[in-house]
């Protein structure tokens, strides 16, 4: 095979990660702590729009069912995503369920 410049580009190798590598990736949460029901507090708003993303509607439907707009049935879900410290609305609402916030 003749040596190419596409060649010498494979054929480099990577260098070893340093610890400055390492100091910009987040280590996983290994020991978090789940909140208690006195640790959250939902507005009852939140609680309606948890109530219906538990049951599988979208932002469109909770709209609808509640009289708001898709942009406020947003700004309910990620304020509940935050006082829950969750990545998503599913795990928002799971939380909920679990606390017994949405009954």
């Amino acid at each position: 095979m003749i040596p190419t410049a596409l060649n010498r580009q494979r054929n480099k190798t990577k260098p070893a990660p340093t610890e400055t590598d390492a100091a910009q990736y987040p280590r996983p949460r290994r020991n978090f702590i789940y909140p208690t029901e006195s640790a959250v507090r939902l507005t009852p708003r939140e609680k309606e729009v948890m109530l219906w993303t538990a049951e599988g509607k979208t932002a469109y439907e909770v709209g609808i069912i509640l009289g708001i707009s898709i942009g406020t049935v947003n700004f309910h879900v990620n304020n509940s995503v935050a006082k829950f410290g969750v990545r998503n609305k599913i795990q928002a609402a799971v939380h909920a369920a679990l606390l017994g916030l949405l009954s």
